[in-house]
């Protein structure tokens, strides 16, 4: 699973954090990118539910949180990846690996002035908190589109 959450800024100034589950599948483990490489350069895996505060498109992300891990990964696990990761906090973007998660965090410094960096890490990771699916229910929506998906491939245009 790949969850994530930014905060956006619109060009007219409306602020709010935007958040997105993706999952892989049951037992497939989403590759970890190297340290330093952009998530874009993974497989994120198919979007199962989005919590949209701010209209997509065109924003400034002023900060975002990312997590990757088994689509069956528990929350307690995730929770101790985040916090095992910040312990190490020297500077942002901070990224690591704790367990079966691969975490990374990036505030600007507009952001750490408004809300304290712990303040806006405790607003990203309760809105991948709200955008989580339960495991039945994203393995249901992956397999729904991953069969969408193999059935329009299938089908032959003249």
């Amino acid at each position: 699973m790949y969850l994530t959450a930014h905060r956006a800024e619109a060009s007219s100034g409306e602020d709010g954090i935007n958040a997105f589950h993706y999952a892989h599948g049951t037992g497939i483990e989403p590759t970890a990118p190297k340290p330093g490489d952009l998530i874009e350069n993974i497989d994120c895996g198919v979007c199962v539910n989005t919590v949209v505060s701010v209209k997509l498109g065109g924003n400034r992300v002023r900060s975002y949180m990312e997590v990757l891990a088994l689509d069956e990964v528990p929350q307690h696990e995730i929770s101790r990846a985040v916090t095992t990761v910040l312990v190490s906090l020297v500077r942002f973007p901070h990224e690591g690996r704790s367990g079966r998660c691969f975490v990374r965090v990036a505030l600007d410094q507009g952001i750490i002035e408004r809300y304290t960096w712990i303040g806006e890490v405790g607003n990203l990771y309760r809105a991948i908190l709200s955008v989580r699916l339960p495991l039945n229910e994203a393995e249901r929506l992956y397999q729904q589109c991953r069969s969408h998906q193999s059935s329009t491939k299938s089908v032959k245009t003249t």
